[in-house]
């Protein structure tokens, strides 16, 4: 057994069609400049594909990246598409299939899931995380319409996949911190009930939250927030991360923005930042880096190291 576990691969999906943001202007009632003011350059993906097609070819492609066949896996975690099904399409017969809950934080907790089982092996073990992100048809691609006060997530198509392999001695989990907080517990209800709440509220109730998950997070790690060299949160544009930042005191300068990426793919999300920050800064060893996941009522905190 080994307590250490790192990601050995890793490759993502998106939409094959991209929707302008003078039809999703269209579709919510608003200019393209409100919908430039929150997405910034960000693009919108979609596709006709079935989720589980995109993870499949995350899936595929992250094996390759790694240079291992299915068989080779001993765990496979997926979440918005089947851990069932990826597990006979790449033929990881000996694999122990688990399935998480869609959402957009639930990376962390497959994360954590892979780890602690890896850490509880006898001997190597490989565990492959899947994350497969399509929005249900709707127009408007997210949770309601946004207006000038009011920023709201548009959704793009995509996947993400990563291999932790125990023993794996580069981008190591490092510490994990979570924080939830019950009292939204039925804002999707209202939102599907018509009868959405304030969401500038809801806002300012997670601040404590934020901050709960971020604290934990670092004393899993036993680190600063001045040791990490990046922080990544949820794909929303410019403006919410860098609020996100001064609320919690991260200096902005850490913050990790993708210009001209796509919008919010949901679980994927931090997966697609990953890909990108180390594709842009280089994987340069002992670089540590920070990723967000949140919804409404739950923050998660992951580190990493290079």
């Amino acid at each position: 057994m080994t307590d250490v576990v790192g990601v050995r691969a890793y490759a993502t999906a998106l939409g094959d069609l991209e929707i302008s943001a003078r039809d999703i202007a269209a579709q919510h009632g608003v200019t393209e400049g409100v919908v430039h003011k929150w997405l910034g350059a960000s693009r919108i993906y979609a596709t006709r594909e079935e989720s589980f097609s995109l993870g499949i070819r995350a899936a595929k492609q992250t094996l390759e990246r790694a240079g291992i066949a299915g068989e080779e896996l001993s765990i496979v975690l997926a979440c918005g598409c089947s851990a069932l099904r990826l597990q006979h399409e790449l033929g990881a017969k000996s694999a122990y299939a688990l399935q998480g809950s869609d959402g957009c934080v639930e990376l962390a907790p497959l994360l954590w899931h892979a780890r602690a089982m890896l850490q509880n092996m006898a001997e190597k073990g490989r565990a492959l995380i899947v994350c497969a992100d399509k929005r249900a048809p709707n127009e408007l691609r997210a949770f309601g319409r946004m207006s000038e006060l009011v920023m709201r997530d548009v959704f793009s198509d995509g996947a993400g996949a990563l291999l932790l392999e125990s023993g794996h001695p580069r981008m190591k989990l490092l510490g994990t911190g979570a924080a939830t907080d019950g009292q939204y517990w039925s804002y999707f209800d209202h939102f599907y009930g018509g009868d959405p709440v304030n969401d500038i509220a809801v806002m300012k109730d997670s601040i404590p939250l934020f901050r709960a998950a971020l604290h934990r997070c670092l004393s899993s790690a036993r680190l600063s927030i001045e040791a990490f060299d990046a922080v990544v949160f949820p794909l929303e544009g410019s403006r919410l991360p860098l609020s996100f930042a001064r609320v919690l005191a991260i200096p902005l300068e850490k913050i990790f923005l993708i210009e001209g990426g796509p919008t919010h793919l949901g679980a994927s999300d931090p997966i697609f930042a990953l890909e990108q920050y180390l594709a842009s800064r280089g994987a340069v060893p002992g670089a540590r880096i920070l990723v967000a996941t949140r919804t409404v009522g739950v923050m998660h905190f992951v580190a990493f190291e290079v």
